[in-house]
């Protein structure tokens, strides 16, 4: 497989407000089977988005497979001051924190699929 690139976004919404609590959108680019580029970003974190640099660099140039996505999905929250992730009536900082691995993780799959990757269960 050579220059396939998806996208793909990913997102909670709150239940009482039914407004985007959190999303993660990536992008991936993959050359013969490994990431050639990365893009990673989240909404619903801080008061602006952010891009997820160590997902980012955790992909980029590793083939796709579930231990890869787990373990860069595993970095979404590092990194981030704490004293910045929304704590509000809606959701928590710590289980903003919690959100993010999972949608990151969720964002990160569908766009393996998308680029014609089947992620092992």
């Amino acid at each position: 497989m050579s220059g396939d690139a998806s996208g793909a976004y990913s997102k909670t919404q709150s239940p009482s407000a039914r407004y985007t609590l959190l999303g993660v959108a990536a992008r991936m680019s993959v050359d013969d089977g490994a990431v050639s580029t990365a893009r990673v970003a989240a909404n619903g974190v801080t008061n602006h988005g952010i891009r997820l640099g160590r997902v980012e660099d955790s992909l980029e140039g590793k083939r796709l497979d579930t231990e890869t996505i787990a373990a860069a999905a595993a970095q979404a929250a590092v990194g981030i001051d704490e004293s910045q992730i929304i704590d509000d009536s809606q959701a928590s900082s710590t289980f903003r924190r919690q959100l993010l691995e999972k949608y990151t993780q969720q964002a990160l799959e569908r766009t393996a699929e998308g680029t014609g990757l089947t992620v092992p269960a």
